[in-house]
């Protein structure tokens, strides 16, 4: 497997763009259940740029359509059809 070396700058940029995409999933979750329920979602930029119910499929289309270091700062998550509360 080849190393591929990515400079700092670069890699800060996309763990901040992943963190304020998390943030939007979990501030928007409610209004994207009513659309994506049960199913995966990937955000990239605070917008969902595709979903499936199989995560396989997804990522397969997503790495049709970008580029594998695109597709490894994009945020997936599954969208649950009702809320869950964690308690720990």
């Amino acid at each position: 497997m080849a190393v591929i070396e990515v400079p700092r700058e670069e890699l800060i940029s996309r763990a901040k763009t992943y963190n304020a995409d998390a943030l939007w999933f979990s501030e928007n979750v409610d209004e994207l259940r009513s659309v994506y329920s049960d199913r995966y979602v990937a955000i990239h930029n605070r917008t969902v740029v595709d979903s499936d119910k199989d995560l396989r499929k997804l990522l397969s289309r997503l790495k049709q359509k970008h580029s594998t270091e695109e597709v490894g700062s994009f945020h997936i998550q599954y969208v649950t059809k009702t809320k869950i509360d964690l308690i720990i």
